[in-house]
């Protein structure tokens, strides 16, 4: 999967890209880690901060699930 990345100079002019190509499987399992972290975490903090971690968590399961479907 291609990953183009821009590349500004201080002054905010576009000097570039490059282009990195991601395996969509190690990305899908770094995303699925990461929910997994979020969501042993999120029982330790305040109901807010619980509920943001939860909510990132279900936002990284479903970006593994559409990376495993490309």
């Amino acid at each position: 999967m291609p990953f183009p990345t821009p590349m500004f100079a201080r002054s905010g002019d576009l000097m570039g890209a490059v282009n990195v190509f991601l395996d969509p499987q190690n990305g899908a399992a770094f995303l699925t880690d990461e929910a997994l972290r979020y969501r042993v975490l999120a029982p330790l903090m305040d109901e807010g901060t619980a509920a943001i971690l939860q909510e990132l968590a279900s936002e990284y399961e479903q970006k593994a699930q559409r990376l495993l479907t490309c």
